[in-house]
């Protein structure tokens, strides 16, 4: 029994280490298309445009009838990762490095600008 218990706490620690909630944006070039990334991203940018409305505080701003889509937030992420590398000169493995939920919100405030 204290053989089995120790298994699973070792288990369970290894697959602690092994789980990031961020998806960084190496892993989701290599492939773009995975539906788990598009969920995700899905997930995220439905939680930021609540955080908006609730906190009152617009970081990008859709238009009041658009509906996001898989589309949008693709072509958000690109524009991130140019904006990033172009403008604030981020080195290919420190966009590799970057959470590519952050690259989205910065090609969101880039489509959408709340002004």
């Amino acid at each position: 029994m204290k053989k089995t218990i120790i298994y699973i706490f070792v288990l369970l620690v290894w697959c602690n280490i092994g789980y990031s909630k961020s998806l960084f944006y190496n892993k989701y070039k290599n492939d773009p298309n995975n539906e788990l990334y598009i969920e995700h991203i899905r997930s995220v940018e439905s939680g930021m445009s609540w955080m908006q409305i609730h906190s009152k505080k617009d970081v990008y701003c859709p238009p009041s009838k658009f509906k996001m889509n898989k589309d949008t937030l693709v072509d958000s992420i690109k524009i991130g990762a140019d904006h990033l590398k172009k403008d604030l000169n981020f080195s290919n493995q420190e966009l590799d490095d970057f959470p590519v939920e952050l690259i989205m919100l910065s090609g969101l405030k880039i489509l959408f600008p709340c002004s």
